[in-house]
């Protein structure tokens, strides 16, 4: 059972070290010094619970060398991420966890993690369609536009320049790509030939819409027996269809749920004792794996610069599990508003209540406890706080901090 694995710590073997020669059910190995040549290296699987993880082991890095050798349970996707030594991630992806020997590679313009075997069913799941031509054109042309945007930001673009390049050029071929995987997964779970590769499709997600995807489980069930793997997966289906329902109750108007939750900075903050001091709060829901989250910072940073003395106030709630990998992001981004967060995921009764599912998320509750507005990114914040607080004269001109 996934829930009785052991949590293993061991040292990673220089690769001319020979491996074990106990029998064991899969191993992984390879040579990841071009993205790392210390870290730490992870191996987990998902539970019933949405957002947590269970870690299946934990290796230390040396020499950028992966020799690792492991008895196996049923197959299950898995994931397999790498962090640098600060606890930093750099690198994830997801494989079936199957007997067989994986090799770790770093590809890609960005040496992306790929996790690639002898194992029939992680091959047919991730690479039977990640090797198409086409797909690969899609993917190699998606590389070279995030580096031109990268190149833009650099050249200091304007936001407006920016975002049409993104809109026209990116976001085609990162819907092409997505709709090509999405297909490739399709055809993977209607093949009744091949149950327990359709059953794994099904829980690695973005092929059918949850009411599909339970009644695609129980035919699959009649065929392969009952599951834990399709039982943990009912289990995340139901969490997130309730928060869907406790989402659809928050629109503009609606009363905010006052909460308590401890700080990082290791005290407390209560949402209508903030507000009983201020006229306005933004409730940021975010998480360190968040990338658009963390994009949004600077243009948070911003708005607080500007408003913090005139009556307006941030909370921000993680998402976040690990407290380092929380605090260690805090840092860097020098967060100076509330920063809250229960380390529960998806877990925490503040989240269940506000039905987060997609992130970021943010709601602005002013001080009778009414949510006034809804996701406001970018320079949206920033203008909104400008006509609240009569400051026309910085209308349309509160966006990054540099």
């Amino acid at each position: 059972m996934w829930y009785r694995h052991v949590l293993l710590v061991a040292l990673i073997v220089l690769g001319a070290c020979a491996r074990t020669e106990a029998p064991t059910a899969y191993s992984i190995s390879g040579d990841i010094s071009e993205r790392t040549m210390t870290g730490t290296f992870e191996i987990s699987t998902v539970p019933g619970r949405i957002g947590l993880t269970v870690p299946l082991l934990t290796l230390r890095i040396e020499n950028g060398v992966i020799d690792v050798s492991l008895a196996a349970g049923d197959p299950e996707v898995a994931w397999l991420a790498v962090k640098d030594d600060d606890g930093r991630y750099i690198g994830q992806s997801q494989f079936v966890l199957e007997p067989g020997n994986f090799t770790i590679t770093t590809t890609g313009p960005h040496n992306e993690i790929k996790v690639r075997g002898d194992g029939p069913l992680n091959n047919e799941l991730f690479y039977s369609w990640q090797d198409e031509p086409e797909y690969i054109e899609l993917t190699d042309r998606r590389s070279s536009l995030y580096r031109q945007f990268a190149d833009m930001q650099a050249a200091g673009e304007t936001e407006e320049a920016l975002n049409a390049f993104y809109k026209d050029e990116i976001a085609p071929v990162d819907k092409a790509a997505t709709s090509f995987e999405r297909d490739a997964m399709a055809a993977i779970v209607s093949d009744d030939s091949r149950p327990l590769l359709a059953l794994l499709a099904i829980t690695r997600g973005g092929a059918l819409s949850a009411e599909e995807a339970l009644s695609r489980l129980d035919e699959l069930e009649e065929i392969l027996g009952a599951s834990e793997v399709a039982e943990r997966y009912r289990a995340r289906v139901a969490a997130f269809t309730q928060l869907h329902e406790n989402s659809a109750s928050f629109g503009i108007g609606s009363e905010a749920v006052d909460f308590t939750l401890p700080t990082l900075a290791g005290d407390s903050v209560t949402l209508s004792e903030v507000l009983a001091r201020n006229e306005l709060v933004l409730l940021e829901f975010w998480a360190v794996w968040c990338a658009p989250c963390r994009a949004e910072i600077p243009y948070m940073k911003r708005a607080y610069a500007e408003f913090s003395n005139e009556g307006f106030e941030i909370i921000s709630v993680t998402l976040d599990e690990d407290r380092e990998d929380w605090e260690i992001l805090s840092i860097e981004e020098d967060i100076p508003w509330y920063n809250a967060g229960d380390l529960l995921a998806y877990e925490s009764p503040v989240i269940k209540d506000y039905g987060v599912v997609g992130l970021p998320k943010n709601y602005l509750v002013n001080r009778d406890m009414e949510i006034v507005a809804i996701d406001l990114r970018q320079e949206a914040l920033g203008q909104t706080l400008a006509e609240h607080f009569g400051r026309p004269e910085l209308m349309g001109k509160i966006d990054r901090q540099n």
